[in-house]
């Protein structure tokens, strides 16, 4: 399956030295919120049989406005702060086992993610969501539709392409002229 994933030039050296890349939970989460969703989205990975083994899930795009399609740069601009931008951000585009990946649909992830963020409980949660969030066919994508992809790690040899992400600073307060629908 064809994937690509933001990551700091820090994580993509990572995986260039030692082959692999996973997220320890340590550096995964800024926040108890933020932790528990990726935990329960790790839950849901080992309920589908995909193994984190203690680690977070390393997160990816399968479809981008278009089915099968990565991430532009509007979609980068969206996801990522002045800070990251800042500190390097890079696209790993990969091809991995498709019985690692677990595919999403973002908008509902993200219902579920504020729930968490909320300070919601658990058993609160709509079940009708969780159903739906992993329901992903290409019957359902529409244009402004994203599916993101979890899966426990990412090795060096799925890699078919490792390249900076080039959205400046300039591009992000003065972007009149720049054409965000370009792929990363």
């Amino acid at each position: 399956m064809r994937l690509w994933s933001l990551q700091s030039t820090e994580a993509v050296d990572i995986l260039r030295q030692t082959g692999i890349l996973r997220t320890p939970w340590s550096l995964s989460v800024s926040s108890p919120a933020w932790q528990q969703a990726y935990q329960w989205m790790a839950d849901r990975m080992e309920s589908a049989g995909i193994n984190c083994e203690n680690h977070a899930p390393v997160w990816a795009w399968h479809s981008c406005g278009k089915w099968k399609q990565g991430p532009t740069r509007l979609d980068a601009y969206a996801l990522l702060s002045d800070l990251q931008v800042m500190a390097g951000v890079q696209t790993i585009e990969f091809e991995c086992p498709d019985h690692l990946v677990l595919r999403s649909w973002y908008h509902i992830w993200c219902d579920i993610l504020f729930h968490f963020l909320d300070g919601m409980p658990l058993d609160a949660l709509d079940p009708a969501w969780v159903t739906q969030c992993f329901k992903v066919h290409p019957r359902g994508f529409k244009s402004h539709y994203a599916i993101q992809a979890a899966l426990p790690y990412i090795r060096l040899a799925w890699v078919q392409d490792i390249r900076p992400l080039n959205l400046t600073m300039e591009m992000r307060t003065h972007h009149e002229g720049v054409d965000f629908s370009v792929p990363l």
